[in-house]
């Protein structure tokens, strides 16, 4: 029994998604806001991103920013990847995938 528990532990560590990313807790506001500015940034490079959303009009791009700037750090200090590769792959409600 031990052994099969051990060999879905590994299977699962194989197949788990290893890309940098970050996600934002206790954000008070609608998905609908939120959506409008993150639609602005799905597939663009991160320093576009970022200055798409430092000026910004809509209250939601404060929140995304701080999201963003903290999926880069994640992938700069833990991945060891540059910041100048990097690209906004996914981007789901609160959570940044690079």
């Amino acid at each position: 029994m031990a052994t099969r528990i051990r060999q879905k532990a590994e299977k699962r560590a194989a197949n788990k998604d290893n890309r940098p990313y970050a996600v934002a807790k206790d954000i008070r506001m609608s998905s609908s806001k939120v959506r409008i500015v993150l639609d602005n940034i799905r597939g663009k490079k991160v320093n576009e991103a970022v200055a798409i959303l430092t000026y910004m009009p809509q209250t939601g791009a404060a929140e995304a920013l701080k999201v963003l700037k903290s999926a880069i750090a994640n992938a700069e200090n833990n991945k060891g990847l540059s910041s100048d590769n990097l690209y906004v792959q996914n981007v789901i409600q609160h959570q940044v995938l690079l």
